[in-house]
């Protein structure tokens, strides 16, 4: 059974830092930390998403031959590649509905920026440390938060399906099977759950 979590606060700088006192604690929160850390700095992989505010493909058959389909990408997901599953995804809807193409008739990649932000919180902050000369001895300042922005990418297409000559109506007709040749050998597909 692993020790009791002891930890210490130390001091350094102005800055107090957390010092683990139990190897396994430390080596379990490192472990952790480094999951967590390999998890966010992976693109969304080809996978259906889970519930309307998460990452993958969805789509909604609107009547026999037309369907919305969209792709929600994370930060590190690029646009092309957003384009690439969306066109996927629908050349997949097209084939299993029975059908040889479908055109789009409809397509939108939107952009969302958020804004995250770093350093010390707006306003002032009082600190204590210790060094040499004077930068010893309690202090008082302002700080600024620096905010980055991080985009990512949601593609919605709406397609028409058909058989030998293409409806028409506006739009790009694609050859479904094509469609999966080509994009095929970009399709990144979740890593299989260890178990």
């Amino acid at each position: 059974m692993p020790a009791p979590f002891r930890a210490a606060l130390r001091v350094r700088h102005g800055a107090p830092t957390l010092i683990a006192k139990s190897k396994t604690w430390t080596v379990a929160a490192l472990a952790a930390s480094l999951m967590l850390a390999a998890c966010a700095a992976l693109p969304t992989p080809y996978q259906p998403a889970a519930d309307s505010f998460s990452y993958g493909y969805s789509d909604e058959q609107i009547d026999a031959e037309t369907w919305r389909v969209s792709f929600a990408g994370n930060s590190i997901t690029a646009r092309g590649t957003v384009e690439d599953y969306l066109h996927y995804r629908a050349a997949e809807i097209t084939l299993a509905a029975g059908a040889e193409g479908f055109v789009v008739v409809k397509e939108d990649i939107e952009k969302d920026v958020t804004y995250y932000s770093g350093g010390y919180p707006a306003g002032g902050y009082i600190s204590h440390g210790y060094g040499r000369g004077y930068y010893s001895g309690p202090g008082v300042g302002y700080g600024t938060r620096t905010l980055s922005p991080t985009n990512s990418y949601t593609g919605y297409a709406t397609i028409r399906v058909f058989n030998q000559t293409a409806p028409a109506s506006p739009g790009t007709a694609y050859d479904a099977a094509a469609v999966l040749r080509v994009l095929g050998p970009k399709i990144v597909r979740p890593a299989p759950e260890a178990g």
